[in-house]
């Protein structure tokens, strides 16, 4: 059984900015997947997932899949997060409006006393020593953070590569993290 979505692209407009005729093009949106600088030729889709899963008693089970019954591919193109000032305390003044407690009393809570005594309880693993491995790959080929002051890029932090692997079996767990250029 396999699934694959692909998202070729997105993008979320910034509303504060787009009142002002004189901002730079990249500056317009708070987040989009179009490549800025460079060359445009190389389209890739913004996002592809791939879930993969295969029976133990496939014939290429081992070979083609090298015996992981469970596979997850995920492949990330170029995200652009553009930060302006504005936009930025905007964004903070709503979630401090909509999302914290407005009141200024201070209510009293009452916290139960500690206690010296914990109970725990031996959990067994199951016994269930089955042979499913699962692995998760995370590829991500671009994401660009452009620092803008009232139109001028004043900075940019670019990531442009980070490879991010997880293999689960039965009672190992393999973690790989690659960052670069």
């Amino acid at each position: 059984m396999s699934v694959e979505i692909t998202l070729s692209s997105m993008y979320i407009s910034d509303g504060l900015i787009q009142r002002c005729n004189t901002t730079h093009p990249a500056f317009k949106n708070l987040v989009s997947s179009e490549i800025l600088e460079g060359s445009s030729d190389d389209k890739n889709d913004l996002v592809k997932f791939k879930f993969t899963q295969v029976q133990a008693n496939y014939p290429e089970f081992m070979l083609a899949y090298e015996g992981i019954s469970k596979i997850v591919d995920v492949d990330l193109s170029t995200i652009n997060i553009s930060v302006t000032r504005p936009t930025i305390l905007e964004l903070f003044d709503w979630i401090i409006s909509n999302f914290t407690n407005s009141s200024t009393s201070a209510q009293a809570t009452e916290v139960a006393p500690p206690t010296t005594e914990t109970a725990f309880q031996a959990v067994s693993p199951p016994h269930d020593m089955s042979s499913d491995k699962m692995r998760i790959k995370i590829k991500m080929r671009t994401i660009v953070f452009l620092l803008n002051d009232d139109g001028a890029r004043i900075a940019t932090l670019s990531l442009n590569s980070a490879d991010f692997s997880i293999l689960f079996n039965s009672s190992t767990l393999w973690v790989k993290l690659d960052w670069g250029t």
